[in-house]
């Protein structure tokens, strides 16, 4: 299909199970009932969700024709406004959100409220994302801290340089990076760049907190040991949506493209 945005729907199949993705006032949301509710996609993300599904082994029909009108609803439980413009999102959306904040401080025994930024929707999705994955890990505290970013940048320098073995190198940089990101993940005056990173293939993200100086092969590194991801020689490329970047070189750092404060990136199979 060589361009879904500009049809209006879709319905998704995989054995007894059936779903559609239909545009609604210009936007595309993904209407699978095991979710709670539609969630949006982005004109950008929305080809590569597609693709997703068909390597999943769903069948995609294209659904044309006139479409019955969309009749808003809000005094229905299940009636879910779209955001225009001029509107973040909605009051119940809001809601969700101080409880969400609600439930993290709780879990991490504070009193401390932890603040979602305002912002667009990937912002929004990032903080919370990064504040889930702080609320179920504990904090290391480091009396050396200084000692270890240096000592980070001279893994990564070292790994980008070849002078110590791939293997040796892989190890010491990672122990490094999962170091940083335990320090520093989810500080507002933290050095390094908070990236959402969603993997289509494996239907997952994972919020990463990688200092400047890391290369993309730096932050592939830490993706597969966050979600987990086993040993395989496939390569990967990471793409972004505001702005569109494609970025397939992965010895570019995150300071070379500048992802600063925070960003969210699709990593995908070249």
């Amino acid at each position: 299909m060589e361009s879904p945005t500009s049809e209006e729907g879709f319905i998704c199949n995989l054995e007894e199970h059936w779903f559609a993705v239909r545009k609604v006032y210009g936007e595309w949301f993904n209407f699978d009932s095991t979710a709670k509710r539609p969630s949006r996609l982005s004109q950008f993300y929305l080809s590569a969700f597609l693709d997703t599904l068909v390597k999943g082994g769903y069948s995609i029909f294209v659904v044309r024709g006139e479409y019955p009108a969309v009749i808003p609803q809000p005094s229905q439980p299940n009636w879910v406004p779209v955001p225009t413009d001029n509107q973040g999102g909605s009051s119940s959306q809001l809601s969700e959100d101080e409880e969400l904040q609600k439930a993290i401080a709780a879990s991490l025994g504070t009193n401390i409220p932890v603040t979602v930024p305002s912002g667009d929707q990937e912002d929004q999705e990032l903080a919370r994302a990064i504040e889930a994955s702080l609320a179920g890990s504990s904090q290391v505290e480091s009396d050396n801290e200084m000692d270890d970013d240096e000592e980070l940048m001279a893994a990564i320098l070292l790994s980008q340089q070849g002078n110590i073995s791939g293997q040796d190198a892989n190890e010491e940089t990672l122990k490094r990076l999962i170091s940083f990101q335990e320090e520093n993940q989810g500080k507002s005056d933290s050095t390094g760049a908070n990236i959402l990173v969603e993997v289509p293939s494996l239907q997952k993200r994972t919020p990463c907190t990688v200092p400047a100086e890391a290369s993309l092969r730096d932050l592939l590194l830490l993706v597969k040991h966050n979600l987990k991801m086993p040993q395989s020689n496939k390569e990967y490329m990471f793409m972004t949506t505001m702005p569109q970047q494609q970025v397939s070189d992965l010895s570019q750092t995150v300071k070379d493209l500048q992802w600063f404060p925070r960003v969210k990136v699709i990593m995908r199979e070249k």
